[in-house]
């Protein structure tokens, strides 16, 4: 006896949109017989009802873009009821906002008995009700921020408001606040860039860096050049010999004879044959 749908009573999410999305749709219809009489089927002989969505309503036309997807359907006065992407004989997962981006119109195919006897069904268009799936990513969003798993890349796509810090944002719209915000704010949190600073950055200090008031307790190492008023040397004769005061060289040894001389006369006992 041929069998037909007269009513698809519709497809809908198998669970609420805030817990974990199921990869699945409910779908209930009513199946009668050509004389429009209800059927029922024996619990032990289900019927085999195949599933399939097109991109086009004319059968043999349109692109597959889910499916096919067998289950055995047991009928109670027409009604049936089953869930598309969970069936325990072809389950065919339903691939949302990929293959199923719901920004086109879908049409479901539905072949009863599926092989040599089986019987295709005119094609069902899905109504505005199915494509609220295309706001399960919109679900996500509460006050302002995304479910990161929903990010695939990110770019300038994000014109207004900012990522919290919390999700790899710096919680900000201005340099100088994401800063403050990331504790780096000069002059507070971090040195500013400073010529001096740079200076010394490799482990010594310019000359012309150093300003007065310097103490001598401060100078613990190397040693102050002479045009900076020290003596470029580490050792006193070193240092004697920089300045040009090397004894017997440069300078006068200290010696008796003209200590005693010093005062403008020469003891007699100083004076030589």
């Amino acid at each position: 006896m041929k069998k037909y749908l007269t009513l698809a009573l519709g497809l809908a999410i198998a669970m609420p949109l805030l817990a974990q999305l199921p990869r699945t749709l409910s779908f209930q219809g009513y199946l009668t017989n050509d004389a429009g009489e209800p059927i029922t089927t024996e619990s032990d002989s289900p019927l085999s009802v195949s599933f399939t969505l097109y991109t086009e309503k004319a059968l043999g036309s349109g692109m597959v873009v889910w499916g096919p997807e067998t289950h055995e359907i047991d009928i109670d006065k027409g009604i049936f009821n089953t869930i598309l992407g969970a069936s325990e004989i072809t389950a065919v997962p339903l691939d949302f906002g990929s293959t199923l981006s719901f920004d086109n119109p879908y049409f479901l195919q539905i072949t009863i008995d599926p092989g040599p006897n089986e019987e295709i069904l005119p094609r069902i268009e899905l109504t505005s009700g199915m494509y609220s799936l295309s706001s399960v990513n919109a679900s996500n969003i509460t006050s302002g921020t995304l479910s990161g798993g929903l990010l695939d890349q990110v770019d300038a796509s994000i014109i207004a408001g900012s990522v919290a810090i919390a999700n790899g944002g710096t919680g900000a719209n201005s340099a100088s606040d994401a800063r403050t915000n990331l504790g780096v704010a000069i002059g507070v949190d971090v040195q500013a860039y400073d010529a001096d600073l740079d200076d010394l950055a490799d482990g010594s200090l310019s000359g012309s860096k150093i300003g007065s008031g310097i103490d001598a307790d401060s100078i613990t190492v190397n040693s102050l050049d002479i045009e900076h008023g020290g003596t470029d040397a580490t050792t006193a004769i070193g240092a004697r010999a920089n300045l040009g005061l090397t004894i017997g060289t440069d300078v006068q040894a200290q010696d008796a004879d003209l200590d005693d001389l010093a005062d403008g006369t020469l003891t007699g006992s100083k004076v030589g044959t």
